[in-house]
């Protein structure tokens, strides 16, 4: 009689350990679900720290190698010294999104600071996904992108 009490015991504490790890695996966000909008608000979140210069804010939504790699204080150095299109842009636009194959960790996002002039410049975005959200890694200069010239189509 005991022997069946506890393995009943045993029983119930495994369905509920199972139960448990479905549960996680359903609920916890992956990468390749991220929409576009979610992935626009990560960069949003780092350029608003950036143009308030909450750097702190900053250095939180960017990559644990980033952080790995820069103390807040030369993290905030850099961004002064290499991201000028933030600080001087009248506003944001946000373009392709590129999601490399087999990696679905990382995703690069378009984005183009536009002066007040129209002039715009174009910069991609490295986010990646980590500790269950996506996170910036770098931004670089788009390549062949013809820097200070406006971009074409119609603005309404």
């Amino acid at each position: 009689m005991k022997f069946l009490h506890r393995a009943t015991w045993i029983a119930c504490v495994f369905s509920l350990a199972g139960t448990l790890l479905l549960l996680d695996y359903t609920v916890r966000p992956r990468p390749e679900q991220a929409t576009p909008t979610e992935l626009y608000q990560v960069v949003q979140r780092h350029l608003a720290a950036c143009r308030s210069a909450d750097f702190p804010r900053a250095y939180h939504t960017a990559a644990n190698e980033v952080q790995e790699h820069f103390s807040l204080v030369q993290f905030e150095k850099k961004l002064r010294r290499d991201y000028q299109p933030v600080a001087g842009a009248d506003h944001v636009e946000f373009g392709a999104i590129h999601r490399p194959r087999g990696d679905g960790k990382k995703t690069l996002v378009d984005v183009y600071f536009i002066s007040q002039s129209g002039e715009a410049v174009g910069w991609t975005y490295i986010l990646v996904f980590e500790d269950g959200d996506w996170k910036v890694d770098h931004g670089d200069p788009i390549p062949g992108w013809p820097g200070g010239q406006r971009l074409s189509g119609l603005r309404i």
